[in-house]
């Protein structure tokens, strides 16, 4: 059936337009008395003209996503490139793509490359996470293994009385990252749980800051004063 307010056409059960919403029910009265007994319908005092059909004159009338109505003509859009088509064209003018595509199943994810991952890890502790998008962890990881790495090896190179107190603890800090890592990838590739995530890391963030701060009180403490003039 067509409907009286905006001439969209809708099916015979509906209720209602599926365009302006209109109900297409008739009135109360004459659902329930007979046909004999209702009085015909009387004629409008004034003429009303008829709505013109969604779409008419403006750009964009549908809310379904990936299609919009432009005039009488109902376009849809590509899923590769957005290039909106007429709904009579197949394939996309502008990349080739079809229109059933529009309909097909996404494309499934790639399997992450465990054996790279590890690789990568045992060289960057972190860049394995990162690899097999665990970007939260792997960026945590790679950032506290070089800074402790680099940071410990600066520490050990500048001499003084002991370095090794204030070195130590970056050094092992950062050897922790590396094995914890390594170990952590082949457990999320059985689907368990990471060890070095969490209270365990800050923990062991904690400890090597505060550990790397009395290594270096103590280095200082242990530098030889110059001796006082005579």
């Amino acid at each position: 059936m067509r409907c009286p307010a905006c001439a969209a056409t809708n099916p015979d059960s509906a209720a209602w337009c599926g365009q302006c919403y209109t109900s297409l029910r008739p009135p109360a009265d004459e659902r329930t008395a007979p046909a004999e007994e209702r009085a015909p319908a009387a004629a409008p005092a004034t003429p009303q003209a008829p709505r013109p059909p969604v779409g008419v004159g403006t750009t964009d009338t549908l809310t379904t996503p990936g299609f919009r109505r432009r005039g009488d003509e109902l376009e849809w859009a590509c899923p590769t490139c957005g290039t909106y088509s007429s709904i009579d064209v197949l394939t996309c003018d502008v990349c080739g793509t079809g229109f059933a595509e529009r309909f097909g199943a996404p494309a499934p994810a790639a399997a992450p490359n465990w054996q790279t991952a590890t690789a990568l890890s045992a060289v960057a502790p972190g860049a394995g996470h990162l690899a097999v998008g665990r970007y939260g962890s792997g960026f945590a990881r790679l950032l506290l293994f070089t800074g402790w790495l680099l940071g410990g090896t600066l520490l050990a190179g500048a001499g003084g009385g002991r370095p090794l107190l204030s070195a130590g603890p970056l050094l092992l800090g950062a050897l922790v990252v590396w094995a914890a890592s390594l170990v952590d990838l082949q457990r999320a590739r059985r689907g368990e749980a990471e060890l070095l995530t969490g209270r365990p890391l800050l923990w062991l963030v904690v400890g090597v800051v505060v550990l790397t701060m009395l290594g270096i009180f103590a280095t200082v403490a242990t530098v030889p004063r110059p001796a006082a003039g005579p």
